[in-house]
């Protein structure tokens, strides 16, 4: 069942990839040159590539949505996603001190503090998630 599972998740990256080229390709035969709008076209075609593969997914194997949820929930997977979100935390905080440290040498206000501000917004939303965590554990 869990090779089921690999198959579905490679139909939906599958699905997500065609719905953001698609709606890519869509806005620029329309004469499209704004790159925010462009970007907003291309999150409207993935969000359709999903729904199209979550409605695949619902109408060829309905218990597939019941395995996701049992294999959310497990206490291997619940240790293996709380190890990757520390490491993905740290390189984060890397590149953005990485980020901070090549815009002193420019010498780009913007980069610098920009970089800090958002180390700061991350360091803050992880306190708050870890305390509103821990309160519900």
């Amino acid at each position: 069942m869990e090779n089921k599972m690999v198959k579905n998740n490679i139909k939906r990256i599958i699905w997500i990839y065609i719905g953001m080229t698609l709606g890519g390709a869509i806005f620029i035969i329309n004469g499209g040159e704004e790159p925010i709008l462009s970007v907003f076209s291309k999150v409207i075609g993935a969000a359709i590539g999903m729904g199209i593969a979550e409605y695949h997914t619902h109408r060829k194997n309905p218990k597939m949505k019941n395995l996701e949820k049992v294999q959310y929930e497990d206490e291997r997977n619940v240790a293996i996603r709380d190890r990757a979100s520390f490491y993905i935390n740290v390189v984060v905080f890397l590149a953005l001190f990485v980020s901070m440290i090549i815009g002193e040498i420019r010498q780009d206000f913007y980069m610098t503090y920009g970089s800090a501000a958002a180390a700061g917004l991350l360091m803050v939303t992880h306190m708050i998630i870890s305390l509103v965590l821990s309160r519900k554990m």
